[in-house]
């Protein structure tokens, strides 16, 4: 005799072989623990070790084979215990054993184990990362002061558009709106960063005085301007940010007072923000006053700052939303060639900064409560099988003499590893889930870079293993409360259709939805991509470059470095073509002016507006623009000749009837006139979704305007990426001093505009594919369940004379049927929640029958590819051996 529990097996083994009985794995380990416990209950009470050696062979000998073959007792149809003298054991050494054997039997059947807890790890795990994503980006409090009480102020136009504000009326809302604080206003420009290593392309955020004061931020160190430094006349001051001053700077604090060169022209650094501060967004470099002069001061036409108020304490957004709907009206009378109609709306800033993406976050985190849903139900369904197949080990052990606390606690005990298991797999999940969705979304979700699986994702990984552990022991319970009853086939032809069947029917519905959503979207990307561009973007690359204005002063020095540039790239061996235009297509930039049509199509309505570009000829060449109707611009176009255009089809169908070729357009009130020389294709420029409007290109030679000083060239040759370095040098050879930024394939342009559309496919995609495993799990779960608890019966139709295949299809036709009810309740939830997804949705109908009827035929396959091994299973059962069995226990 020994202590090791192997030896027990053995000896229950050999002592099983003496009696003529071939026990079960799961009989002799449940002995063997038995015995080892007996023993060491034993030791602990004092016993000598040939005493405890003893005592466990008593008990061997007391549980005899015969009890075990017909399986004990039978008293009123229950599984009555030969010995009920156990005593209680030792907590610490009966807890110690109940996990042995709890890890046994997970070892013992990998495959149901496996199932269980990567199932649970992947639902946990996706709970944990939504719940961090969705308190990081909609729920953590903006990191200023008193963020409640920040709003932005938007002027809407006469068709309710959000719209930018001049300096005038920021002036004017300023000093008139009681209820504000203080309102700042600020716009996003360009800057170039030279001096000390190599040139910079910065994001800079120009604007008033008030700025730091109204957002309550304080800089990590130096201080942050004021009123004061925001006059003409002023020194130029900067403030940079966290990450500027990293990158650039390497975290000297010495850079306050150092004065460096932006566009070429000096600016002193007078402090360094704090990392958590990113407004208005995380690639803000920089902020500086704009330095407003009385000409600024009282430019009402152009529209350009954004503004945000602070709400002065104990006054409400509706108060200062009725002061500055009253100032609006009252600007609208003072100034009616500028203010005309127009209106303002008051929004938290919180809204503006994630109201985008709250309703996918929304949908996101609701999809995968639905998954966590649908995989509880199929753990049921799965811990219902298994115990269907454990009862003859329950009913041995309560023979043996174990009391029902003891397989009560050992039933705890593998519950609470199970989800314990599940629960720390779940939260390794999460991480790598919430790390692989920042790397994919963070510069398209605000806030996002900074989510973690800290408090909150923590607290999400363990309520849900809470749920999923008190799922497990619910289910056990059910089950222990039948273990040790010998059950007639109709009593458990009746279990077999109780609570589990009406689960299984939920959790299909769970997945026909998502499935549905998920081919939606999936049908949305795949329709994105067949849209045509109306240009061809492949093997071209693009580079963009800001000209700073006192090296660069005016229209014709312009021309001149886009032309050197241009005929640099063109001698580089192997370039097809190069062109150059101010705002590349998808780059999410363009300008729009009013225009006066000659001869245009008399609608009543005043002068249209049109988006203006300014391109050379190698633009439309090197990007395959098509050519319409007339002539493309050419080298003959200069300043010294006549004034030409392109307009797009678009310009051209709306505005003329008949030809538009050399009819004539003019941009401005004060601008000339400008003979159309041709009609080129419309391009997707402002978006995927968005259909292009008017366009007008004037060629670069003709510039009008010297504002314009930004540019993206555009390279086409074979391999071009293979190219970068050698175009960069070429463009860096005209003017070593300007950085280049952007230096990306166009394909990149246009693979960004499709990655929400992606991402929203790939997520509730991913989530569909496993809510249909889990589906199809739950099917071949219950199915199998169903055998297990009616094989007697089945044996009673063979012996009767039912055929094979008429059990088949009668344990196929239950699996069905429940498919069936599942899909129905499934196309009802569709048919709401899909609705909901049409802001998601690109030329897709939240209720196309054709999906539905894809979903209902791939749930149906699979629930029947999931019901075939069971009702194989239960058709090549043995009815001798089942009527035996029957009699046996009775």
């Amino acid at each position: 005799m020994t202590r090791d529990p192997r030896d027990w097996a053995e000896l229950v083994r050999s002592h099983a072989r003496d009696a003529g009985l071939d026990l079960p794995i799961e009989v002799v380990e449940e002995l063997a623990v038995h015995l080892h416990e007996t023993y060491e209950r034993a030791r602990f009470r004092g016993e000598t070790e040939a005493a405890a050696r003893e005592l466990a062979r008593q008990t061997l000998e007391a549980a005899t084979m015969a009890d075990l073959a017909d399986r004990a007792r039978i008293a009123d149809g229950r599984l009555v215990p030969r010995s009920t003298t156990s005593s209680k054991p030792h907590l610490a050494a009966g807890a110690w054993s109940d996990v042995r054997y709890a890890v046994r039997l997970l070892r013992r059947t990998p495959v149901f184990s496996g199932a269980i807890i990567g199932v649970l790890a992947l639902s946990v795990g996706a709970v944990a990362a939504v719940a961090s994503v969705v308190y990081g980006v909609l729920l953590r409090p903006l990191p200023y002061p008193g963020a409640e009480r920040l709003v932005v102020l938007q002027k809407m136009d006469k068709s309710g558009r959000a719209g930018q504000t001049s300096s005038a009326d920021w002036l004017d809302y300023s000093s008139r709106v009681g209820a504000f604080e203080g309102l700042t206003a600020y716009s996003s420009w360009a800057h170039n960063l030279s001096g000390d290593g190599e040139p910079l392309r910065l994001r800079s955020i120009i604007t008033t005085g008030n700025f730091f004061q109204v957002l309550g931020s304080k800089p990590a160190f130096g201080r942050v301007y004021t009123d004061a430094d925001d006059r003409a006349g002023a020194d130029t001051v900067v403030v940079l940010s966290d990450g500027l001053w990293m990158r650039r700077f390497g975290g000297d604090p010495r850079v306050v007072g150092r004065t460096i060169r932006l566009n070429g022209n000096p600016a002193i650094v007078i402090g360094v923000m704090p990392p958590a501060f990113e407004f208005p967004s995380r690639d803000a470099d920089l902020w500086m006053p704009i330095g407003m002069g009385p000409e600024l001061r009282a430019d009402r036409a152009s529209e350009w700052l954004r503004t945000v108020a602070r709400i002065r304490t104990g006054a409400s957004a509706a108060a200062a939303l009725d002061e500055a709907q009253a100032v609006a009206s009252a600007l609208a009378r003072e100034y009616p060639a500028t203010n005309a109609g127009e209106q303002v709306a008051i929004v938290p800033l919180e809204d503006t900064i994630v109201g985008e993406v709250r309703p996918a976050l929304l949908a996101v985190g609701g999809a995968v409560a639905f998954v966590f849903l649908v995989t509880c139900l199929n753990v049921v369904n799965l811990l219902l099988s298994r115990a269907s197949a454990r009862r003859e080990e329950m009913a041995v052990r309560l023979a043996i003499g174990a009391s029902t606390w003891r397989v009560t606690r050992q039933a705890l005990t593998e519950s609470a590893l199970l989800a314990g298991v599940a629960g720390a797999a779940g939260f390794a999940v999460g991480h790598a889930l919430l790390r692989g969705f920042v790397a994919l979304a963070s510069d398209r979700v605000p806030r996002l870079h900074d989510a973690t699986l800290d408090g909150t994702g923590i607290l999400a990984a363990a309520v849900s293993s809470g749920l999923v552990l008190a799922v497990c022991v619910v289910t056990s319970a059910v089950s222990l409360n039948n273990a040790g009853q010998t059950l007639t086939p109709r009593v458990r032809v009746t279990r077999a259709h109780g609570v589990s069947p009406l689960l299984l029917a939920v959790q299909i519905a769970v997945s026909f939805v998502l499935v549905a959503s998920s081919l939606l979207l999936a049908g949305s990307y795949l329709r994105l991509q067949q849209i045509p561009l109306g240009f061809d973007g492949d093997d071209v690359l693009s580079l963009r470059v800001t000209l700073p204005r006192a090296k660069y002063p005016d229209n014709a020095s312009h021309a001149r470095f886009a032309d050197a540039v241009v005929r640099e790239f063109a001698a580089v061996p192997g370039v097809a073509s190069a062109g150059v235009v101010n705002d590349l297509p998808l780059a999410g930039n363009q300008m729009s002016f009013a225009i006066t049509w000659e001869a245009r199509i008399d609608d009543g309505r005043s002068a249209p507006r049109a988006t203006v570009r300014i391109a050379d000829p190698g633009y439309f060449t090197t990007l395959r623009v098509p050519l319409v109707k007339g002539r493309l611009m050419n080298a003959d176009d200069t300043s010294t000749r006549e004034l030409v255009v392109l307009v797009n089809k678009s310009a051209a169908d709306q505005y003329f009837v008949g030809d538009a070729v050399d009819r004539r357009v003019r941009i401005g009130d004060g601008g000339e006139w400008r003979r159309i020389a041709g009609v080129v294709g419309d391009t997707r420029h402002a978006g995927l979704q968005a259909a292009e409007g008017p366009v007008i290109y004037l060629p670069y030679a003709q510039k009008p305007f010297a504002f314009i000083n930004w540019m993206g060239f555009v390279v086409r040759a074979p391999h071009v990426a293979a190219m970068t370095g050698a175009l960069k040098s070429r463009a860096l050879a005209v003017d070593g001093s300007l950085p280049l930024y952007d230096v990306l394939l166009v394909e990149d342009y246009v693979a960004r505009a499709q990655a929400p559309f992606r991402l929203n496919a790939w997520i509730v995609g991913g989530l569909a594919a496993l809510s249909l495993i889990l589906a199809a799990a739950g099917v071949f779960a219950l199915a199998s369940y169903n055998v297990a608890v009616r094989r007697q019966e089945l044996g009673i139709r063979l012996a009767l004379g039912a055929s094979r295949p008429m059990i088949l299809r009668l344990v196929l036709r239950q699996s069905l049927v429940l498919a069936l009810v599942g899909i129905a309740l499934g196309a009802a939830g569709t048919a709401l929640v899909t609705r909901l997804l049409t802001a998601l949705l690109f030329q897709m109908a939240p209720t196309d029958p054709r999906i539905h009827a894809s979903v209902a035929a791939v749930l149906l396959v699979a629930a029947l590819i999931a019901a075939l091994p069971p009702a194989i299973r239960a058709a090549t059962v043995d009815p001798l051996t089942t009527i035996r069995a029957e009699s046996n226990s009775h």
